[in-house]
C-alpha cells in the first residue's frame, strides 16, 4: 500500500498541476460569457425603459386630447388608441409599470410619475426604474426603493451644461429629455395662467415651470427655441420647440423638435432645425 502510494504521488502533482496551469483561464472564461439568464435580464431592462418611454409619450397625447389636461389610467390610454393591449395589461417584459398620477388643483398642475419594477428582483429583473414627467430616467438596484431615491440613469453632469465622457450621445440624450420638461411646462402653462394658451421661454421661466434651460435658451450644448400659436376660433392653440446643437460635431449632431403631440422627432440635419416630417425618435 506504502509503495503505491508513492507511485501514484507523481501522477497526483502532475494533474494538479496542470489543473492549476489551465484553471485561471477557464474560470475566466467562465466569467467571461454571458449566462442566459443575464442576457434576458439586459434585455427585459431594456424593454422596461422603453415602455416607459411610451407610456409618457401617451400620456402627453392623452392630456392634450381626451384627457382635457389631466392624465389618464392605462385602460383609458388603450381606449383612447395610445397603446397596445400588452402595455396596457402592466406587465411587459418581466416588469411591473405603475403610474402614479396627481389630478390638477385650483394652485398646481397635473403631475405624473411612471415606474417600472421587476416581476421577481434577480430573475426577470435586477433594476427598478422611475421617468419623471420630464422625460428624465431614473434606475436603482435597491429592492422596493422609493422613485425619489433613485438615482439619473447615465447622465452625470459636467461643466456648462454638458455632460463628462459622453460626448455628442450624452448631450443628445439630455436635449430630449429637456425638450420633454419644456412640453410639460407648456402643458402646465395651458392649463392654469395660460387659460387656453401656451406660453413663451420667458412666460414659463417667470412661473418657475421651466428651471433647466438659460434666459438664452441654451443647456447641454444645446440652443432651444420655443413657438407659441396663440389660435383661432376654430384653430386650436399651439406650440413647437426645436434643440439644435450649439456647435454642430462638437456639442451634438442630431436637432430635434417636439410640439402639442409629446412626440420627439429628430435626425441629423448638419446644424438645421428639425421639423415634424422627421422620423420618431426610439429611446
Amino acid at each position: 500500500m506504502k509503495y503505491a502510494l508513492h507511485a501514484l504521488l507523481p501522477c497526483a502533482l502532475l494533474l494538479l498541476g496542470g489543473l492549476l496551469q489551465a484553471s485561471p483561464k477557464s474560470f475566466a472564461a467562465t466569467e467571461a460569457r454571458p449566462t442566459q439568464q443575464g442576457i434576458e435580464i439586459t434585455a427585459n431592462e431594456a424593454g422596461a425603459m422603453k415602455s416607459l418611454r411610451k407610456l409618457l409619450n401617451a400620456e402627453n397625447a392623452f392630456q392634450n386630447t381626451r384627457g382635457k389636461g389631466e392624465y389618464g389610467e392605462l385602460k383609458d390610454l388603450l381606449a383612447a388608441g395610445y397603446i397596445e393591449s400588452d402595455l396596457a395589461s402592466g406587465v411587459k417584459d418581466g416588469y411591473r409599470l405603475t403610474l402614479i398620477i396627481k389630478k390638477s388643483t385650483l394652485t398646481s398642475a397635473a403631475a405624473i410619475d411612471l415606474i417600472a419594477r421587476p416581476v421577481e428582483y434577480g430573475k426577470s429583473g435586477r433594476r427598478s426604474f422611475y421617468l419623471t414627467e420630464g422625460g428624465v430616467m431614473h434606475t436603482s438596484d435597491v429592492k422596493d426603493v422609493m422613485p425619489a431615491e433613485m438615482r439619473p440613469f447615465a447622465n452625470e453632469s459636467g461643466g456648462k451644461g454638458t455632460v463628462k465622457g459622453s460626448g455628442n450621445e450624452a448631450n443628445e440624450a439630455g436635449a430630449i429629455a429637456i425638450l420633454r420638461t419644456i412640453h410639460a411646462a407648456e402643458v402646465a402653462y395651458h392649463a392654469t395662467t395660460g387659460e387656453g394658451k401656451y406660453g413663451t421661454l420667458e412666460q414659463l421661466e417667470a412661473l418657475h415651470l421651466l428651471e433647466n434651460v438659460n434666459a438664452e435658451g441654451k443647456r447641454m450644448g444645446y440652443n432651444f427655441s420655443i413657438k407659441a400659436q396663440p389660435g383661432a376660433e376654430e384653430t386650436p392653440a399651439s406650440f413647437t420647440v426645436t434643440a439644435v446643437p450649439a456647435k454642430y460635431g462638437e456639442t451634438g449632431r442630431k436637432s430635434f423638435f417636439i410640439d402639442v403631440s409629446g412626440i420627439v422627432v429628430g435626425a441629423d440635419k448638419n446644424g438645421a432645425p428639425a421639423d415634424a416630417n422627421d422620423p420618431p425618435i426610439q429611446d
